[in-house]
């Protein structure tokens, strides 16, 4: 999550469903909604990010869909052993893989 932005990875099972990435603005939040509503199982896993990270608790908050905000410092360290390359993309399956674990 940067900059307003957010790459996402929908898992299922292990194994990685779908992955787009969304814009923190109506039409980006209403995509995440759709992919979120379709699916109850569904729970967001994200990094606190400051400023960017608000927008997304907000989002979640007033939808009154539950969520797991980790702290970067924590989300590093449990990541360490999964990462072999850091990118956005990699980064949003590693923490899907943290929530099912």
């Amino acid at each position: 999550m940067s900059r307003g932005r957010s790459s996402c990875a929908l898992l299922y099972d292990h194994r990685v469903v779908t992955e787009f990435p969304i814009v923190h603005n109506k039409s980006g939040l209403s995509n995440l909604q759709s992919v979120i509503k379709n699916d109850p199982g569904v729970l967001p896993i994200f990094e606190t990010t400051g400023v960017y990270s608000r927008v997304l608790a907000q989002f979640f908050n007033d939808l009154g869909i539950a969520y797991l905000e980790i702290n970067p410092l924590e989300a590093s360290i449990r990541m360490a052993g999964l990462r072999r390359q850091k990118t956005d993309r990699s980064d949003a399956i590693r923490l899907a893989l943290l929530g099912i674990n």
